[in-house]
C-alpha cells in the first residue's frame, strides 16, 4: 500500500512539476527496494520458488524480473537527470 501511494503522489508531484517529486521518487525507489528483497527472502525461506505453479509462477518469473529492471531503470533514469531542471517547460493547465 505504501508503495502505491508513494507511486500516485511522486506521478501527481511530477505532473505539476512540484520540487518534492525527486524526494517522492526516491522514497519510491527504497521502499520497492525493500519490498522486494524482503519478498525475495521470505520465497526463498519458505521455498516458494520450488512450488510455485500457475499464477504464482507467472508472478515470480516474469512480474518480479520487472519489478527489478523498472526499479533499474528509474534510479538510471533519475541519476543521469538529476542536474535538469524539473520545470522546462511551462506547467501543464488542466
Amino acid at each position: 500500500m505504501i508503495g502505491t501511494l508513494l507511486a500516485v503522489a511522486a506521478i501527481g508531484a511530477l505532473r505539476y512539476r512540484w520540487r518534492v517529486a525527486p524526494l517522492l521518487i526516491w522514497l519510491l525507489v527504497a521502499e520497492t527496494a525493500f519490498d522486494l528483497v524482503y519478498t525475495a527472502a521470505l520465497g526463498a525461506r519458505e521455498q516458494l520458488y520450488a512450488s510455485a505453479s500457475g499464477v504464482t509462477w507467472l508472478i515470480v518469473s516474469f512480474y518480479v524480473p520487472l519489478l527489478w529492471v523498472s526499479l533499474g531503470l528509474i534510479v538510471w533514469q533519475m541519476y543521469s537527470r538529476r542536474n535538469e531542471p524539473l520545470s522546462v517547460a511551462p506547467p501543464v493547465r488542466g
